[in-house]
């Protein structure tokens, strides 16, 4: 048993850690010990800025689930107070499998392919979350319209979920129907969207809250076209192995999108609030 971290390249990997051929070096070399693995967080290598994006991303999320101050402007609306706490969790969620997954995968065959499922679980769930969150601020008192969204999202969620534990979706030649299947189920929301646009077009509350589902796809698409494409390890091979492959931009990009979501739903709750506290003054 190795007694601490060795750094390979690409051609020395064994084939089931092999991935994305365009990172030549960098790799830690299989290490069947959780302690020298977990030790490798304080390590430099290829997996060093994923780990850690995703690491500090969930302990933000995290804090803010823990955080009560940082729903005092929910007080009356108990289930906003709620659906926060639900985007906060499952941004948590998300963010330590992702991270767990990262920093363990080089442990062992049986153990990489066990994380990298309950990865995809964490973003099945996250994406899931934020979906759930965005409809029920959306619709925003209308429960039946908003029962309905809220059914099919977790129905779209539990399809795809299943979809990401076949051993098919793990392989290595399936990196464009990963990104594909996320990408096709992000793109459900574009049908809520549109039915709330065309119902109240004017209302400044609709604006910003399109303008939310704009920015985030924005970002998480340009995630995605680069990881698909593996951008920059193409434009400059060799030099981005250790930071600026596609992979860790990626999880920098998801990381800022899901802040940009926080911040809008926050908006949103806050002005659901003021329009409840409005109601109850002219009543």
């Amino acid at each position: 048993m190795p007694t601490r971290l060795r750094i390979i390249t690409f051609d020395e990997l064994p084939n089931w850690m092999k991935d994305n051929d365009l990172v030549i070096t960098g790799y830690r070399a299989p290490t069947p010990s959780f302690w020298i693995c977990a030790k490798t967080l304080f390590s430099l290598h290829n997996e060093t800025l994923s780990i850690w994006s995703h690491l500090l991303a969930s302990i933000y999320f995290f804090s803010l689930y823990a955080s009560d101050l940082k729903y005092r402007h929910c007080r009356t609306l108990v289930n906003d107070d709620l659906f926060l706490k639900l985007y906060y969790l499952t941004a948590t969620i998300a963010f330590i499998c992702s991270a767990i997954y990262h920093l363990f995968c080089c442990y062992s065959h049986y153990v990489r392919d066990i994380l990298v499922k309950v990865d995809y679980i964490g973003i099945t769930i996250f994406i899931t979350g934020s979906f759930m969150t965005w409809l029920y601020y959306a619709f925003h008192g209308e429960t039946s319209q908003n029962c309905v969204y809220l059914y099919a999202i977790c129905f779209g969620g539990l399809l795809v979920g299943i979809l990401t534990q076949l051993d098919h979706f793990n392989a290595r030649e399936s990196r464009g129907h990963r990104a594909g299947i996320y990408v096709i189920f992000g793109l459900s929301l574009t049908i809520p969207a549109i039915l709330l646009f065309q119902k109240s077009c004017k209302s400044r509350q609709t604006t910003k809250i399109i303008s939310s589902v704009i920015y985030t796809t924005i970002i998480y698409m340009t995630g995605g076209f680069i990881y698909t494409t593996r951008l920059t390890e193409r434009l400059w091979p060799g030099k981005v192995d250790i930071i600026g492959h596609s992979h860790q931009i990626f999880h920098v990009i998801v990381v800022i999108a899901s802040i940009v979501h926080e911040k809008m739903i926050v908006f949103i709750a806050t002005t659901n609030e003021e329009m409840v506290d409005t109601k109850k003054w002219l009543l």
